[in-house]
């Protein structure tokens, strides 16, 4: 990956490819390797293949609807409270005896 990434910022697009095809072979759900081989697609100029890459990188990286909540501390039946902040014991503001207007 390295190898393709750097090759590609050189101007290299061509031979990037193949270096980045090889490094997701061997991990084909790195979403982070999949984005920096769609963006070295756009700088080859294979805007199509580009557009195909960058759409599978994105439908994969999008959790099913309620799959986090577990995860967030909620349940389908009812919230839950992660944290609650106490409230002060005083008043913060000076004490005076001036009469409030």
């Amino acid at each position: 990956m390295t190898l393709g990434l750097t090759l590609s910022v050189a101007g290299h697009h061509n031979e990037a490819l193949p270096q980045f095809r090889v490094s997701l072979d061997g991990n084909p759900n790195w979403a982070l390797g999949r984005t920096m081989y769609g963006l070295a697609l756009i700088r080859a100029g294979e805007f199509d293949e580009a557009i195909i890459e960058t759409a599978t990188v994105i439908a994969s990286s999008i959790p099913p609807a309620g799959a986090l909540a577990p995860a967030a501390g909620w349940s389908k039946t009812r919230p839950r409270r992660i944290a609650t902040i106490p409230k002060p014991a005083r008043s913060c503001a000076p004490e005076t005896n001036q009469p409030q207007r």
